[in-house]
């Protein structure tokens, strides 16, 4: 997560392997997916805007807040997903949520770095451990 001092909103980047990423979307949606491939469906692009939202969640005050979903970039074996929570203040206290893929991979250990006026913080997410503030 890196603060963006002149457009004041946080920009997110997800890596995630491809194959998770394809074993979650499969389970939650019961059928076969191909992600970043040409057999990829169109649909793809909004079941991961859908897991995204649902799985990484930043709170203020125990209220959700939303995120505008820029899109994906396939690079070999992982997927990035991009995403821009608008008229952020990094001054303000937050929560946030990591659940990506901790709940079909029990042994899943997120690590979020977040960067805001230089200084690096870094979070680590777990099944048992999936909410910090920052």
């Amino acid at each position: 997560m890196n603060y963006n001092q002149k457009t004041k909103s946080l920009e997110v980047s997800i890596k995630i392997f491809i194959d998770d990423i394809e074993d979650v979307l499969e389970l939650e949606n019961e059928s076969k997916l191909f992600v970043c491939t040409e057999k990829e469906a169109p649909e793809v692009n909004t079941l991961l805007h859908e897991y995204t939202k649902k799985h990484f969640q930043i709170l203020k005050e125990n209220t959700h807040l939303n995120f505008e979903f820029i899109g994906k970039s396939c690079d070999q074996d992982y997927i990035y997903l991009f995403a821009e929570y608008k008229d952020f203040n990094p001054e303000q206290k937050y929560t946030l949520k990591n659940t990506l893929l901790t709940d079909d991979f029990h042994e899943q250990h997120n690590k979020v770095n977040y960067l805001v006026n230089g200084v690096v913080r870094s979070f680590s997410f777990t099944k048992d451990k999936t909410m910090q503030a920052f």
